[in-house]
């Protein structure tokens, strides 16, 4: 009587375990491992000695729907105690060599997950100090902030496969608990396509330091003439060469209403463009350089362009840090004396490219050859940057007639951009009518901001007067109190940081 008691408990128990096993199942796996363990259970010829042969074929049946040994090995555990099926307790055991110690089945390498795509992440390995060989990395020393970086242990493949693999015969490799298709045929491929191809198939390849010298086309090592050539070949005689090349038309300032075929609006245009990963560095706080990578969109025509670009400023002495970067956005232009403008701007056609804009230095200041940057700040474009660009073919923004935009380049050339009339800013002064509140609004802001008056407002009085007067006299401007394009420059420009749109 006592042994059935035993018996019955131990059932029960078993039942407990199994539901806390099934729910670690999918849904579409449920009732058929469910229905597998009350088989068990219930079954005439079940004696609780021989419960360790049930599980084995249960445990059989979890490995094809994907349940891995050693989180069932974890749950089962608690319920054993001995080899034939009770301890002196009565207390049910499942032998541990029920749980498969095949590094097939269980050896992934874990490598820490860092930013989405265009980062990479830090994994344990030998560190190692910047500013020596390009592509060496930083450690964790160098990086307090927990800043991603790419850190490779000498233990490491010298091929770049960081997850584990059974042994010679495996053709597949496991990657958390998904398997892995077999290895394509890689014959005949470029070191670049074959990255590309394994960056797609494992997300942690690309936190590898073999995937970011892949993308350095232009370097000596991992010279891809191919590429280099089709860079070279894009055409740059004329600005109607460029716009045919991409467009099938000559030039023209294009607006929203009459764009070109292909970019008649965000979805069209989206078909024209491929994304990508190029090598990028980044930065810490603490001012140390990390290698990367950054996701960019482009014109898949200007590809080829675009990865020589970025292979060369990754390999400056200088390792230029980002903190933004950015191509392809359907939009029109806007900004300062464009607010009415309705021509499509150069990142719709993916032929433009926007670097590090969150940084105030890269920023737009009113009227050509206003540079106001900051060059020793290490975010500041240099010009060993836009001496690439420019040996691809590229414009930088900072030769605009109108404005110097910092931040950016382009594939087109600078002509489109032009004042809306000969008085492109709202003329605005004391007593005259018809101003608009939100003009006077963003003049005052500004003065605010530069410490000529005490609170914004939405009518020009005469304290505003006084103020714009006082400005204009510390800017060796006539002090007329008039707001007039002379005016609205070094404004704009003085509180450049501030919205540059009216």
């Amino acid at each position: 009587m006592k042994n059935s008691y035993i018996k019955l408990v131990l059932r029960l128990v078993f039942v407990l375990s199994a539901v806390l096993l099934v729910s670690r199942v999918s849904r579409d796996d449920t009732r058929a491992l469910a229905g597998e363990y009350a088989g068990v259970i219930s079954s005439e010829e079940t004696k609780v000695g021989g419960l360790a042969e049930a599980i084995r074929a249960v445990n059989t049946q979890k490995a094809e729907i994907g349940i891995r040994d050693d989180e069932a090995k974890e749950d089962i555990s608690q319920i054993a105690k001995s080899d034939e099926g009770c301890d002196a307790n009565g207390e049910v055991y499942v032998p541990e060599d029920e749980f498969s110690d095949d590094p097939a089945e269980t050896d992934v390498t874990a490598v820490p997950s860092g930013e989405p795509s265009e980062s990479i992440s830090e994994a344990d390995g030998d560190k190692t100090e910047p500013g020596t060989e390009q592509g060496e990395l930083l450690g964790e020393s160098d990086n307090p902030d927990n800043d991603p970086a790419v850190i490779l242990s000498e233990d490491t493949p010298a091929d770049g496969d960081i997850t584990g693999t059974a042994d010679d015969t495996d053709s597949a490799s496991t990657i958390g608990e998904e398997p892995v298709d077999e290895e394509p045929d890689y014959t005949g491929m470029t070191e670049l396509e074959i990255a590309e191809i394994k960056g797609s198939r494992d997300p942690e390849y690309k936190k590898t330091m073999e995937y970011i010298n892949a993308l350095l086309i232009t370097s000596e090592e991992h010279y891809n003439e191919a590429i280099v050539n089709e860079a070279l070949a894009i055409p740059t005689e004329s600005n109607d060469a460029r716009y045919e090349f991409l467009t099938g038309k000559g030039y023209k300032a294009y607006t929203i209403y009459d764009a070109p075929e292909g970019f008649t609006s965000e979805a069209v245009a989206s078909t024209q463009m491929v994304t990508f990963d190029v090598p990028v560095w980044k930065m810490n706080s603490s001012g140390k350089r990390y290698s990367s990578t950054w996701s960019i969109t482009v014109n898949r025509k200007l590809a080829a362009s675009v990865r020589c670009i970025f292979s060369d400023i990754y390999r400056l002495d200088i390792k230029f840090p980002f903190n933004y970067l950015k191509g392809f956005m359907y939009r029109k232009v806007g900004g300062s004396g464009l607010v009415n403008s309705k021509l499509l701007s150069i990142h719709s056609f993916g032929a433009a490219i926007d670097i590090n804009f969150w940084d105030n230095d890269n920023d737009y200041y009113l009227g050509k050859g206003n540079d106001l940057r900051n060059k020793d700040n290490p975010y500041c474009i240099p010009q060993e940057v836009i001496d690439i660009f420019a040996s691809y073919g590229w414009y930088w923004g900072g030769d605009f007639e109108i404005c110097v935009d910092s931040m950016h380049f382009q594939y087109y050339g600078l002509e489109f951009l032009q004042y809306d009339s000969d008085e492109p800013f709202p003329i605005l002064s004391l007593g005259k009518e018809k101003m608009k509140e939100v003009y006077i609004q963003n003049l005052t802001q500004r003065l605010v901001k530069l410490g000529y008056l005490t609170a914004e407002g939405k009518e020009f009085t005469e304290e505003v007067d006084a103020a714009v007067k006082a400005f204009q006299t510390d800017y060796e401007l006539e002090p007329d109190g008039i707001l007039d394009y002379e005016t609205w420059v070094p404004l704009i420009n003085a509180t450049h940081d501030m919205s540059y749109v009216f």
